[in-house]
């Protein structure tokens, strides 16, 4: 998406992963996307890179030395990939080509004693960074002082918005309730994004005599028992939908289409691609305050903060939320801004120098 954003206004070459984590380590079922409309975003790559195969490191260096781009912009988000990117970054830096990093975390939300030093690894020899929140840039410089980094929001995810359902059309074709207010819950499921916290509060409103339905969209990387485990000793199966799977492009609209609220109560981390679908399809979001400050302010009349890990915080933001909205179909709302200005900005600004 940040590649389709660029083009037009700089020559871009994007450089990618044919794999980029071994079968054994990798929590779910691919790395692949399998998303038939992957092309929709029309940015062309090449797939060069293998995290743990150096003999593709080399070759991504020679790449760009064929290639000799005037900027190399990486992605940093998890450590397990700083061998690669610190030995591609290190090439680039001989090559005299400067490197802009953007940081999505710093370190992983579940951080290991070994994350701090891979890091550093990866990060100390590049020229620039972009992070999402101040607490992100605070983090890097932490662990990088005196780096030369610029906060900019996280940008709406508009480009995966390309189909067009009514509500009525998408809850009929899911097979979900085709009235009363759904819930969302989107994207890979791990501990720290908050649904046994959300279970909890689905639990709550029943006892409260607010009846909603749950749709819980996403492949699980977290052991599933606990929270199936959870859902029965709170006897609400009947309330929810859960997706154990990767959810392709062209079903994305499907599910927020269908959907009143998206939310996010992630005890930890400091963004969520799912809001950012979630701005871009104009569902009104809860979310806890860490993922609220990467977002860009103008969203603000579209987002309801709660504190993380409070079921009962949680379940009043719900009921408020439908409560304020008056008619549930009705509920969303339509973003009036472009989003990525901030971030291609201050890439084209880099850029420049």
């Amino acid at each position: 998406m940040l590649a389709k954003q660029l083009t037009g206004k700089h020559e871009i070459q994007v450089i990618s992963y044919k794999k980029q984590y071994p079968g054994l380590l990798y929590p779910g079922k691919s790395d692949k996307d399998p998303s038939r409309e992957v092309l929709a975003l029309n940015v062309n790559a090449v797939f060069l890179i293998d995290s743990v195969n150096p003999w593709t490191w080399w070759k991504t260096g020679r790449y760009l030395r064929e290639t000799s781009p005037d900027l190399l912009i990486a992605q940093w988000w998890v450590t397990f990939m700083a061998p690669s990117l610190a030995w591609i970054i290190r090439m680039a830096r001989k090559l005299g080509i400067p490197v802009l990093m953007i940081v999505h975390n710093v370190l992983p939300h579940e951080e290991h004693w070994w994350d701090r030093i891979l890091a550093r690894l990866a990060l100390h020899k590049v020229n620039f960074f972009i992070v999402h929140s101040p607490e992100e840039e605070n983090r890097l410089l932490r662990l990088v002082p005196e780096a030369p980094v610029t906060v900019t929001p996280f940008p709406i995810y508009e480009s995966l918005n390309f189909n067009d359902y009514s509500q009525k059309e998408a809850r009929e074709f899911l097979g979900v309730p085709d009235h009363g207010p759904i819930i969302l819950f989107f994207g890979i499921v791990r501990d720290y994004k908050g649904l046994d916290v959300l279970l909890d509060a689905l639990a709550v409103l029943r006892d409260r005599g607010t009846k909603v339905f749950l749709i819980v969209a996403g492949e699980f990387w977290s052991d599933i028992k606990p929270y199936l485990n959870q859902i029965d000793r709170l006897k609400i199966e009947s309330e929810i939908r859960i997706e154990n799977r990767y959810i392709p492009n062209e079903e994305v609209a499907l599910y927020f289409s269908a959907a009143n609220i998206l939310v996010a109560p992630y005890s930890a981390g400091t963004q969520s691609a799912s809001a950012a679908l979630g701005l871009a399809f104009g569902l009104p979001i809860i979310l806890t305050h860490r993922i609220a400050q990467g977002l860009d302010p103008q969203c603000k009349d579209q987002v309801k903060v709660i504190p993380p890990k409070d079921p009962r915080a949680l379940a009043e933001a719900i009921a408020s939320m439908i409560s304020v909205k008056g008619q549930i179909g009705k509920v969303k709302q339509t973003v009036h801004y472009d989003s990525w200005k901030a971030l291609e900005e201050t890439i084209s600004n880099f850029s420049s120098k």
